[in-house]
């Protein structure tokens, strides 16, 4: 059995910049921030701050440029990759990353300045709306 998914909640860490490959395909690279909260065996509690480089293809690198800004709130389900290439003085590097499949856009950050455009709903598909709970309250949801 093979199965590689990835699902993360967080907030936009870094600029958002659409880009085109050479084929004119968008694509939208950003790094999402993830807090993890723990307790120390001294039952001090921490948080740490971790952060994962994730890939949006087409329509989703498109809808993040017009409609997200960095340190909004964002859930990003997809699956990991993994690459590797070579410099100049033959040492080997690796990269995993996250590439998207869907993601769902959350609260903005409270001192959001005037400039950058409200965020207009989008559309859930019904297909989606019934994979949706109706015991899953508003107070459950941890952001």
């Amino acid at each position: 059995m093979n199965y590689n998914k990835v699902v993360l909640a967080g907030r936009i860490a870094s600029d958002i910049e659409l880009k085109s490959t050479n084929s004119g395909q968008d694509v939208l690279t950003l790094r999402i921030a993830v807090n993890h909260f723990f307790k120390q065996q001294n039952g001090e509690k921490k948080e740490e701050a971790h952060f994962f480089s994730v890939v949006f293809w087409a329509g989703l690198a498109s809808t993040i440029s017009k409609y997200m800004v960095k340190g909004q709130v964002i859930l990003v389900e997809g699956r990991l990759k993994t690459s590797n290439w070579t410099d100049k003085e033959n040492k080997i590097h690796y990269r995993v990353e996250v590439v998207a499949e869907s993601m769902q856009m959350g609260a903005r950050p409270k001192n959001q300045s005037q400039e950058n455009p409200p965020v207009q709903d989008v559309p859930i598909s019904s297909a989606q709306n019934s994979a949706l709970s109706d015991d899953i309250k508003i107070e459950d949801i941890p952001f």
